[in-house]
């Protein structure tokens, strides 16, 4: 929460990984407000567009996902840059046992 404002506001930002990005749409949200505040900036709109909400006893339940193919589009198209192992084995240093 600290964070947010001034990472929003950075010219350039990335975030690394080394393994996939296997969540629900509604946690990744932050992380693509992050990256992309310019396309993903709005919680609400973000979630019933990807997120197939609900209503629950206990509110709305955000953990559900729609329009997944949507969503792998804008990713691999405007966020995400993915190397397979296969493909950068040749660049990596050996390993240190």
């Amino acid at each position: 929460q600290i964070l947010l404002p001034i990472l929003t506001k950075i010219k350039r930002l990335l975030l690394l990984s080394g393994t996939p990005m296997l969540a629900r749409p509604s946690e990744l949200f932050n992380l693509l407000r992050m990256l992309r505040p310019d396309i993903f900036n709005n919680f609400l709109d973000f979630a019933y567009r990807y997120c197939n909400p609900k209503e629950s006893q206990y509110g709305m339940d955000y953990s559900g996902a729609a329009n997944t193919r949507e969503l792998h589009y804008l990713l691999e198209g405007k966020i995400m840059i993915r190397r397979l192992k296969k493909d950068v084995l040749k660049d990596l240093p050996p390993k240190i046992r």
